[in-house]
C-alpha cells in the first residue's frame, strides 16, 4: 500500500485458521467420481503445457501453469457457474456452500457433533446457530410426525386399554361422574348465573 492505493498484491499459502481446521474429511462417491474427471483434464493440460499437473505435490485446483488461483480469480470462476445455474439473482457466494453442506447433513438427522467435526469448528454452537437456518416448512413437518404419533401408536395403545376397560375415566359409572359434577363449585357457581340468566329473560318476555 502507498497513500492509500494498493500497489502489488502476493497470493500468500500459511498455516489452518484453527487447530480444528486440521482434519480429515470423508467425501461422498458422486465427489471422487467429479475429482476422476477432473483428473483427466489435469492430465491433458500436462501434456499440452508440459507442467506436472498430476504430481503428489501439486494443487488439485490450480491454474493451468500449475500456479495458486487468487482469491480474486476463484470468486470470479464461481459466479460464472453460479450466473450459468441462474442463481445470479439469489446473491449465492462462494462461503454459502459450507451452509449448504452442513444444513443437508442436519435435514438428514446426522448428529451435531459429527457435523461440528466435519466443518471444523471448534464449537458445536457455531454449528448449531450460525451454519443452520430453519424453513418453516419444517414446522409442518414435525407436526405431521406428531400427528403420525399420536394417530399409530398413541391411538392404538388407547384403542387396546380401551377393549380392557382399563382407563381410568372408563371405570366410573354415571352416578360417579354427576356426583362429582355436583359437588364442583366451579359448576355449581355456573349453574346459578345460567338460571338468573333465564328468569332475567323470562321476566323480560312476560313485560
Amino acid at each position: 500500500m502507498h497513500k492509500g492505493k494498493t500497489l502489488y498484491k502476493k497470493t500468500v499459502v500459511g498455516d489452518a485458521k484453527t487447530a480444528c481446521s486440521i482434519r480429515e474429511v470423508p467425501i461422498p462417491d458422486i465427489l471422487v467420481d467429479a475429482l476422476k474427471d477432473w483428473q483427466k483434464c489435469q492430465w491433458v493440460r500436462k501434456e499440452l503445457t508440459g507442467v506436472d499437473l498430476l504430481a503428489p505435490e501439486a494443487i488439485v485446483f490450480s491454474n493451468k501453469d500449475g500456479t495458486v488461483r487468487t482469491v480474486t480469480g476463484t470468486r470470479k470462476i464461481f459466479y460464472t457457474w453460479r450466473n450459468n445455474a441462474g442463481l445470479d439473482s439469489k446473491k449465492f457466494h462462494f462461503h454459502m456452500l459450507r451452509h449448504t453442506y452442513s444444513n443437508m447433513l442436519f435435514e438428514m438427522g446426522e448428529n451435531p457433533k459429527i457435523i461440528q467435526a466435519l466443518l471444523g469448528h471448534k464449537s458445536v454452537k457455531t454449528t448449531l446457530t450460525v451454519y443452520n437456518s430453519i424453513d418453516t416448512s419444517y414446522y409442518k413437518e414435525a407436526t405431521e410426525k406428531l400427528n403420525k404419533l399420536f394417530l399409530t401408536e398413541k391411538m392404538e395403545e388407547y384403542r387396546q386399554l380401551e377393549k380392557q376397560k382399563d382407563i381410568p375415566a372408563l371405570k366410573r359409572s354415571e352416578e360417579v361422574i354427576k356426583k362429582e359434577e355436583f359437588d364442583d363449585p366451579e359448576i355449581q357457581f355456573l349453574e346459578k348465573l345460567l338460571a338468573q340468566k333465564k328468569a332475567r329473560i323470562k321476566d323480560d318476555f312476560e313485560m
